[in-house]
């Protein structure tokens, strides 16, 4: 018989602990207490998890994403949209789930989306494929996404032609 939702999250917990405890570096033991913080709704502790784990793995996209995870449901946009540019900037495997979440969010503008993305021509161009995949799904702004991916174009194409030059 399998355990109750509480005894599974409890087993979850005393696992990461432990690993936290054997090896305080390990990131991922902190990236899961964060989680679980954050599910049993302390999200202080949650995010004193992600500053532990970003301090002991500063350029992981996976820790970077965990933040701005929480950083979005906590409701500080900048410091979300911060995190999410980092996890991009460190990993590209991030862009589809962060592009997704800000469309379909009207609580985000184009300029707000637009600084998400770093300068780089290869996420640029990524994130401008994403949005014209986008645009044809029901419920999504074809405009924005229009916009969007023309910036990120644009953008990818100057950067290009600029390095290009040099």
């Amino acid at each position: 018989a399998q355990g109750s939702p509480a005894e599974s999250l409890d087993g979850a917990c005393e696992h990461a602990i432990a690993a936290r405890d054997l090896c305080p570096a390990f990131t991922e033991s902190h990236i899961h207490l964060a989680s679980i913080s954050a599910n049993g709704g302390n999200s202080e502790l949650a995010a004193r998890h992600l500053a532990t784990a970003r301090k002991t793995s500063p350029t992981s996209p996976t820790v970077a994403y965990a933040s701005g995870e929480l950083e979005f449901d906590r409701g500080t946009f900048e410091q979300a949209t911060r995190f999410y540019r980092q996890a991009i900037a460190n990993s590209g495997t991030q862009i589809k789930p962060i592009v997704t979440k800000l469309v379909n969010d009207t609580r985000f503008s184009a300029p707000d989306i637009l600084q998400v993305i770093p300068a780089d021509s290869a996420r640029l161009y990524e994130a401008a494929q994403l949005s014209r995949r986008m645009i044809n799904q029901p419920g999504t702004d074809q405009r924005l996404l229009a916009q969007l991916e023309s910036t990120w174009l644009q953008h990818a194409l100057a950067l290009l032609t600029t390095s290009e030059q040099m």
